[in-house]
């Protein structure tokens, strides 16, 4: 499992967690790349523009693709937070 924590969009103390099964992303790469993105988000703590979620999306997708095609499991971006 692995488990993603952020705060709110209105920065406010409330925390979600969202448990993801790397098995089931890995070779969906539709859900990969969503799931790369939302971390990247929640890293950079505001919300993206719509060519820059596109832009990650697509670099994402593509790295899925890339890593299924040559027998590798994509592993998600890891957040680190101090």
């Amino acid at each position: 499992m692995i488990a993603f924590v952020g705060s709110s969009m209105a920065n406010n103390a409330a925390v979600k967690e969202e448990k993801i099964k790397l098995e089931e992303i890995a070779t969906d790469c539709k859900k990969y790349a969503a799931a790369a993105v939302k971390v990247e988000t929640i890293a950079a703590e505001q919300p993206m523009t719509q060519s820059e979620f596109a832009a990650a999306y697509a670099s994402y997708y593509n790295f899925c693709v890339d890593a299924n095609y040559s027998g590798s499991v994509p592993l998600l971006p890891v957040l680190i937070k101090k």
